[in-house]
């Protein structure tokens, strides 16, 4: 089951979540697992931050994140996840295909005309190709 939550409402039942995302896809061995959900709390009190949480059970197996925002360069509303995650246990059982499916229709009801997601390399590629998206951009990152 799919629930759609305020941050306040998912924290207590995601934060476990987040914290085996951060050590998987992250850079735990360079930094310590601190987020701030008032900057996703500031975000979703403008209207343009919502959260989906996979349940089974009493138990959060996955979540996503999301948000809207104008185009720079278009007269568009755009979306991009802000992050998402499901348990290593659960994938390759529809679980992160069903979020992506609430999502969806959570901005096709925001009138969100392009929806931007981002992967780490080798991780969710097939899936996301399958589920309609298609490679925009590479992004690369470098430690100052």
């Amino acid at each position: 089951m799919i629930l759609e939550m305020t941050i306040e409402e998912a924290w207590g039942s995601i934060e476990h979540l987040f914290k085996e995302q951060f050590i998987e896809t992250e850079d735990a061995d360079k930094y310590d697992f601190n987020p701030d959900i008032s900057v996703f709390e500031a975000v979703e009190e403008q209207g343009r931050l919502r959260t989906f949480v996979a349940m089974e059970e009493d138990e959060a197996i996955g979540y996503y994140m999301v948000a809207t925002y104008p185009h720079p360069h278009k007269d568009v509303v755009t979306a991009r996840e802000e992050c998402f995650y499901v348990k290593p246990e659960y994938r390759g059982q529809g679980v992160c295909t069903e979020l992506f499916s609430k999502v969806e229709e959570w901005l096709r009801d925001q009138e969100v005309e392009i929806f931007f997601v981002t992967v780490k390399f080798g991780q969710t590629d097939s899936l996301i190709t399958k589920l309609g998206f298609e490679p925009e951009e590479t992004v690369y990152k470098k430690y100052l």
